[in-house]
């Protein structure tokens, strides 16, 4: 090959790498450089400052654990320098709030739910951008729908087939001509490739497929989680505040529900198979009796029988046998036993409790006594409870503690008194009206005829005045010192209000007894102290007391129609057809025993 064609060959070799440089050049540009594909714009990352909390709120807080709600709302929240987003969270007095700068609405997040970002904390705010559910829609910004890669590709062809052909017409040229229109052309195809590539959008075509573009507002999505720092409710028991189970078992209710109100004992009126310590709550047994009744045929009956006279000689049952008291109180040594349960009440058509006389009790005492220190010598045995200390009831345990000290020639052995406290009128039924008797009637043992005067004559509006209460229990702790006993602990192993709000409507609603008794109780019996009449537990009158009841909401046919029998209930039983679970008056108890600090001890 000649000379002047080897240059020939050299120019159309330079001018083609020229523009196949300029074509590759459309081809790498990254798409936000190029208008063959606009993207909008990067947008600053908006951030949300957060509000100071708000004032405390004036009302009680309402601590039933209720499920969170679920906050609708999203904000992008810029992270914290730990990498942890917004810790929203609050205690029962206060609400944290997430404010847009915008003027947004407010979002209060409830506690007990923190919200943080997802899938981490630790990732840049940018990573969780989504699109708002109505996103807009745009056209194809070129008249052709390649992406830019294809348009930089058809360049750099145009830009090689110009180069041949006009390398190629050159040849056929003088020498200087031919330099001269290969420059120009290589100039030309230069600058065609490169506008081809940059130039201006060109007008949107109607058939093009639209481009989903992302919205202009970056989002953070927050999801509920359960905040470490939450303080859940307090479950440690306290000692003093017992409660009375009726129906169903602890088991059988929520259990974070029964933990929250911190029952420190219970009764059952039993002494079966109940666990010892059903979520922390000491188990009192209670061993029944009854004095035996004669039917009209001469058969004796221990069921409740309002007509029926008494087997003479006076005897009694009980209600488990020596061997199984024995065999429980070896088992669980140290137990508060009850013997007895209202020894005093008389039965009642459809009805009755341990009706025994007071001479016949002080030897049932005894024997049962005798029967579970056999077993346990540190047990602790408690007096039956009488309905509540009026002069008719103290003269039931007049006789009862002078019957025992003519028997067995000493002082009555009561590790632990006990009494009950329902507000009840004492009229006999075998002088007046069954709506005048109703109540608690004369103790038995005592003649109707003669201490039918003395009986009390409460309403039953009286049911719920706590100010009676309070002289009732001073009178057994002045009862308890003239025996000599104000060196031992008192309890109430039953109390509360019976009158159901039908009785008078309006007048015993839930707040009616929080606050004309239940409320009252708890501070009087946590903080009343008399020395002169109590030398233990701080002069503190009472020691224990146990609320009647934990879901006695039982109903029966009266006056025609179904209706309530009890009031006092914490829990619903959902066997009336409510829900089952925690009551109106459950969620006051709660509310009550919450903040209380946690007992060291037992207080005897």
């Amino acid at each position: 090959m000649s000379r002047p064609a080897i240059v020939r060959l050299l120019f159309v070799l330079l001018f083609v790498g020229l523009w196949v440089a300029a074509g590759f050049g459309a081809l790498w540009a990254e798409p936000g450089q190029s208008s063959a594909f606009q993207t909008v714009p990067p947008q600053p990352v908006p951030t949300f400052t957060r509000a100071a909390p708000p004032a405390p709120p004036t009302q009680a807080p309402d601590n039933r654990g209720a499920q969170p709600e679920i906050a609708t709302a999203v904000a992008e929240v810029t992270p914290t320098s730990e990498g942890v987003g917004p810790t929203a969270t609050r205690s029962s007095q206060s609400s944290e709030t997430l404010v847009s700068p915008q003027s947004s609405p407010a979002v209060a997040l409830p506690s007990p739910t923190t919200f943080l970002p997802v899938p981490s904390a630790t990732v840049s705010p940018t990573a969780y951008r989504i699109p708002s559910p109505t996103a807009t829609t745009q056209p194809a910004q070129r008249g052709s729908t390649q992406p830019p890669q294809v348009d930089g590709l058809v360049a750099a062809m145009i830009g090689i087939g110009a180069s041949a052909a006009f390398a190629a017409g050159g040849l056929a040229l003088t020498r200087r001509r031919r330099l001269l229109l290969v420059a120009l052309f290589a100039l030309a195809g230069s600058l065609a490739t490169w506008l081809y590539a940059t130039a201006a959008p060109l007008a949107p075509s109607g058939d093009r497929a639209p481009v989903v573009v992302a919205p202009q507002v970056n989002y953070l999505t927050y999801l509920p989680l359960i905040s470490k720092n939450f303080t859940p409710l307090a479950t440690a028991p306290l000692y003093r505040f017992g409660i009375a189970r009726a129906r169903l078992p602890f088991t059988d209710y929520d259990p974070a529900d029964v933990a929250s109100m911190r029952f420190g004992w219970y009764v059952d009126w039993g002494a079966g198979g109940a666990s010892l310590s059903q979520y922390g709550i000491e188990y009192i047994p209670m061993v029944r009796v009854k004095q035996w009744k004669l039917l009209p045929d001469s058969t004796w009956t221990r069921e409740p029988c309002a007509t029926c006279g008494y087997v003479v000689p006076y005897t009694y049952t009980v209600s488990l046998t020596a061997s199984q008291i024995q065999a429980m109180a070896a088992s669980r040594p140290r137990m508060t036993w009850v013997i007895g349960n209202e020894p005093e009440r008389r039965d009642w058509v459809g009805g009755g409790q341990d009706e025994i006389v007071p001479e016949l009790y002080a030897q049932a005492y005894h024997d049962i006594r005798a029967v579970i220190k056999s077993a346990d010598p540190n047990a602790q045995v408690a007096i039956a409870g009488v309905i509540e200390a009026t002069p008719l009831r103290l003269e039931y345990l007049n006789r009862v503690w002078n019957e025992y000290t003519r028997l067995y020639g000493g002082a009555m052995p009561v590790d632990v008194w006990n009494v009950h406290e329902f507000i009840l009128p004492e009229k006999s039924c075998a002088l007046h009206p069954p709506t005048e008797c109703w109540g608690a009637q004369i103790p038995a043992g005592l003649d109707e005829t003669t201490w039918d005067p003395f009986g009390m004559s409460y309403s039953a509006v009286d049911n719920k005045n706590f100010e009676i209460a309070k002289g009732h229990i001073v009178a057994f702790r002045d009862w308890m010192k003239q025996h000599g006993q104000q060196d031992k602990p008192l309890i109430i192993t039953e109390y509360g209000v019976l009158m159901p709000d039908w009785v008078y409507p309006g007048q015993f609603t839930p707040e009616q007894v929080r606050d004309s008794f239940m409320y009252p109780s708890f501070d009087y019996f946590r903080n009343t102290k008399d020395c002169t009449r109590s030398a233990i537990d701080e002069c503190r009158l009472v020691q224990r007391w146990n609320w009647y009841s934990f879901d006695d909401d039982s109903s029966s046919f009266q006056y025609g129609q179904v209706r309530q029998n009890f009031n006092g209930y914490l829990f619903n039983s959902g066997l009336e057809g409510d829900p089952k679970g925690l009551s109106t008056l459950g969620t006051y108890w709660r509310q009550y025993v919450q903040p209380l600090a946690a007992e060291a001890s037992k207080p005897y």
